[in-house]
């Protein structure tokens, strides 16, 4: 990864911010609900990667370093751009989190200082009701999996707890990855395949499919088999990008577009992030991950401390 690539300045928001103690607190009630509601309908693509025997698709052979990557394309109205932030999050404790979620929003696509990273992909179904007993999603990835020292734990506490709707969580580490689909009718966690690795849309896939799958994302299965193909061709941390790109099929494609004039009318992709999660950094689009649109390295002020430095004690499988 290089750190030479900056977020173009036609973005002139702020990208980064900085809490000393946690802002949770006041997203508690009406908003909270309201949130967490939308949640069901938020829409993500994530490739990932390995050549190994592994679970998660979790290495590439790069020359002679080893990575394991975790990718995510965010699919989105196209006037919520401006509403995506970064936070870079230093606990009370001193540890670090880097999550890139929506303003409001207290966490979403991250990774923390033991290399625990997630990705999160919205999975449209009829008739599952909110379980209000249960945790909200990104209450989830917040304090549950970016708090974890490890893929395994963070895993075996989400589905302890329970999902109050329905999602997927890619969790993965430097050593393991699990794809774990959660709804409160009970969940399914997805193997690696026999290439190594761990794909996913917007449908439920594991088995037995505690589910019915809504049918306003019919390209869902469209989009997972487009992937499929591009395996063969991912050998690097560049080809990655590539597939995060990949414009076939459009506008249902990998890397969404928006072909009508209507802004609010179709979802197109707003974000694509790639997280090492051997050294614990990521590099970032805003827009879409095109050749034109630059990348910009997270976190932005130095690596986050104790990166991995604990994970093979904490991955023993679940």
């Amino acid at each position: 990864m290089s750190n030479s690539h900056q977020i173009p300045s036609r973005h002139p928001k702020p990208y980064s911010v900085r809490y000393r103690k946690d802002p949770s607190d006041c997203l508690i009630g009406e908003c909270h609900v309201r949130r967490h509601t939308r949640s069901q309908l938020s829409l993500g693509i994530l490739v990932c990667r390995g050549s190994c025997r592994r679970l998660f698709g979790h290495r590439i052979q790069n020359l002679e370093t080893e990575k394991q990557l975790l990718a995510q394309n965010w699919d989105w109205h196209p006037n919520q751009l401006d509403n995506d932030i970064i936070l870079d999050i230093t606990n009370i404790d001193g540890s670090r989190i880097v999550t890139v979620t929506e303003a409001g929003i207290v966490g979403k696509v991250g990774f923390n200082a033991d290399c625990v990273g997630v990705t999160l992909n919205g999975i449209k179904t009829t008739k599952v009701a909110l379980n209000f007993d249960m945790l909200p999603i990104h209450f989830a990835l917040r304090y549950i999996v970016l708090q974890s020292p490890s893929a395994n734990e963070a895993v075996k506490q989400v589905i302890r707890i329970g999902i109050a709707s329905t999602a997927h969580f890619l969790i993965a580490d430097s050593v393991s990855a699990y794809g774990v689909e959660l709804s409160p009718l009970g969940n399914g966690v997805i193997p690696a395949d026999q290439d190594g690795f761990i794909l996913h849309t917007n449908h439920w896939i594991s088995q037995p499919q505690l589910v019915d799958p809504a049918p306003c994302l019919r390209d869902s299965i469209q989009r997972l088999n487009r992937m499929e193909a591009l395996k063969p061709k991912v050998k690097t941390t560049e080809d990655i990008w590539t597939v995060s790109g990949d414009e076939d099929g459009a506008p249902s494609c990998i890397c969404r577009t928006v072909p009508g004039v209507h802004v609010n009318a179709e979802l197109e992709t707003l974000f694509a992030v790639v997280t090492d999660l051997e050294v614990g950094a990521a590099e970032f689009v805003n827009g879409r991950p095109t050749k034109f649109n630059q990348r910009t390295l997270l976190p932005k002020t130095g690596l986050l401390v104790g990166t991995g430095s604990n994970i093979k004690m904490h991955s023993t499988g679940i």
